[in-house]
């Protein structure tokens, strides 16, 4: 996954199948155990919990926001 835009504290990633946007916020909520898919194709992300590591981890902010100052 991409990270393309950060908006009012949340993140647009491009799905790495069809490109398409999904955007996310840190504080979301999912149903315990669910997987997160692409609303366009059907991509699963795996659950909340590891789709927030991977988005909002201190280490992936960092590094979002250094690729933003590049």
């Amino acid at each position: 996954m991409e990270i393309d835009v950060e908006s009012d504290d949340g993140l647009t990633v491009e799905c790495p199948t069809c490109r398409h946007p999904g955007w996310f916020h840190p504080v979301m909520v999912a149903p315990e155990g669910a997987s997160i898919f692409c609303e366009e194709c059907g991509q699963d992300f795996g659950t909340w919990p590891e789709l927030h590591a991977r988005l909002f981890t201190a280490g992936a902010m960092l590094a979002e926001t250094l690729a933003k100052k590049a």
